[in-house]
């Protein structure tokens, strides 16, 4: 499995499944827009249970969020193949869910792919984010640099695959397509 995405998930699930925190998401309603089933699919397999090869050649891996007016469901399903060649099913991983709030604009550019809404998972102790929808791909902030999303003032705002060198491997930040 690619070590990269595999830290990647790990760590969004594990923040999101951990307890503690709250959030300052700048006030007002929640993004009408976020609402529904956002999904990531390294394979390709964005729905059912049949499962497969990345490009890469890594065991498929699949991430949901499904977002309501206030409250959210994370889970992260990995590809099991019992034998060489054929194609297997997913698997439950990981699962968390709670309620979330979104925020201001607080990067914003002429580029609608670089405008970014605050977004906090209440009651959770997880990085104050950010994330962006445009032509309706879903993409969430990965925490880098000094923009670790411990607080509102160092919140996340990575939505583009980085190299980490302390891994000493490319993080590649998926997109989640609505459904």
């Amino acid at each position: 499995m690619h070590y990269g995405r595999s830290l990647f998930t790990l760590c969004m699930a594990a923040a999101l499944a951990a307890c503690g925190g709250g959030g300052d998401s700048g006030g007002g309603g929640n993004d009408i827009a976020l609402q529904g089933t956002w999904i990531y699919s390294s394979d390709a397999h964005n729905t059912g249970s049949l499962c497969g090869l990345d490009a890469q050649g890594n065991y498929g891996e699949r991430q949901t969020f499904i977002f309501s007016a206030n409250t959210y469901t994370f889970t992260r399903e990995g590809c099991l193949i019992l034998q060489q060649g054929n194609t297997g099913g997913y698997l439950e991983s990981d699962r968390a869910s709670g309620t979330y709030a979104t925020g201001g604009v607080y990067v914003s550019s002429n580029d609608p792919t670089a405008v970014m809404t605050a977004l906090d998972f209440q009651g959770l102790n997880v990085p104050y984010t950010s994330f962006n929808i445009s032509n309706n791909v879903l993409k969430i902030a990965y925490p880098f640099s000094t923009h670790t999303g411990k607080t509102p003032d160092t919140r996340a705002f990575q939505t583009a695959s980085f190299y980490d060198p302390i891994q000493k491997t490319v993080i590649r930040v998926p997109s989640f397509n609505k459904y």
